[in-house]
């Protein structure tokens, strides 16, 4: 054992991303029997704050054989007074309004193990990062389920994680006559819609992710690349809801996936017979659209080749470098959207992909 550090800390922060005008009574413009008017958009809280974030942490920093070095790390962190938009009372007047309510907790390990696999001539160093974490809200106002309103396929539950989806479970098609089908609370094959219980089907917080990267040099020419992965994660894909829509929605251009539709009695398929208007809500929010996220993706790839020392006398150049940069080259997932990188929510909302960049550049000094 060449080092080894012991440490630990805590301390306190706040997040102040409230958003624009939260705690104000705000008023929104709209027309009234072609008059303009303005009404009452938002309800004032005057008592609304900051987020309050208590962490600690603990962990060791080692170095073994002059060779590899290890950090190992445990989190803690509770997050109180959350800022969420509480639903309220329709005789309110208004739907909902921001407060400080409820608290929740991250915790989990961080793991970084870098090597020097080979020196010399030819070298060769790699950098292995992993995460495990853990979410999960302690407590809520008065207790109660909160559905988030943008796109109402999660909930904030306690003792759940704070990105579950709470949706209808999806059954598949009877291969009958090409109905959509649907579990109840009990898992029983329901082919109504409104009998179909709402349950948490997973979260978009992945079990684990991290990344390793490799770096190989060799006289003045040098090769790294970077994988990241991402594994327990789920993907919800809002928007199929209106391209995979089995006759719903028909100013939507559809998915290819629609092609592949019940015809005859018989047929397992994974697409519901289409029906003009199609009243069934086949393609209401349920786990038809919920899908795996987890991935591993090339982030980097970089070649680059530093001219000789000798030339750059000649040149009168103190160093010149020519070098190839690739980006999101290669994703490996089961997920086939346009791109299984999500924010945090993990929802897919036609959000512009990751584009993949091919990058040749000529670096000198003088």
């Amino acid at each position: 054992i060449n080092d080894m550090k012991l440490r630990t800390s805590y301390g306190t922060s706040g997040n102040s991303e409230i958003g624009d005008f939260r705690s104000l009574g705000t008023y929104g413009f709209t027309s009234y029997h072609g008059n303009a008017a303005i009404y009452p958009l938002r309800m004032a809280n005057p008592n609304l704050t900051w987020e309050k974030n208590k962490v600690f942490n603990a962990g060791i920093d080692s170095r073994v054989y002059n060779r590899f070095t290890l950090t190992a790390e445990y989190f803690y962190r509770i997050t109180s007074d959350l800022l969420l938009d509480v639903p309220l009372s329709s005789t309110t007047g208004f739907l909902m309004v921001t407060r400080n309510v409820g608290s929740m907790v991250n915790k989990g390990w961080e793991f970084t193990l870098s090597s020097d696999n080979l020196k010399g001539e030819i070298t060769w160093t790699t950098s292995f990062n992993f995460t495990l974490i853990k979410n999960k809200i302690l407590t809520l106002y008065e207790g109660q389920d909160i559905i988030d309103e943008t796109y109402g396929v999660q909930i904030r539950r306690v003792g759940e994680d704070f990105n579950s989806y709470y949706l209808r479970r999806w059954a598949g098609v009877n291969p009958a006559d090409g109905s959509a089908m649907w579990y109840d609370k009990n898992g029983n094959v329901v082919y109504d819609y409104t009998k179909a219980d709402k349950q948490v089907v997973g979260s978009a917080t992945p079990k684990c992710y991290g990344g390793l990267t490799n770096t190989f040099g060799w006289n003045n020419l040098e090769l790294s690349f970077l994988f990241v992965f991402m594994y327990g994660n789920k993907i919800y894909d809002f928007w199929s809801g209106y391209t995979e829509s089995d006759g719903r929605y028909l100013a939507y251009n559809q998915s290819a996936e629609q092609l592949n539709y019940w015809e005859k009695p018989g047929d397992v398929v994974p697409v519901p017979k289409p029906v003009y208007g199609n009243p069934s809500n086949s393609s209401v929010g349920s786990t038809r659209y919920l899908h795996d996220g987890s991935y591993v993706r090339l982030r980097n790839l970089s070649l680059g080749y530093r001219l000789p020392k000798s030339l750059m006398d000649k040149l009168q150049m103190a160093s010149a470098k020519i070098y190839f940069s690739g980006q999101n080259l290669l994703t490996f997932t089961r997920y086939r959207g346009h791109d299984v990188e999500r924010g945090s929510n993990g929802i897919n909302d036609m959000s512009y992909p990751n584009v993949r960049t091919l990058t040749v550049g000529l670096e000198t000094s003088f």
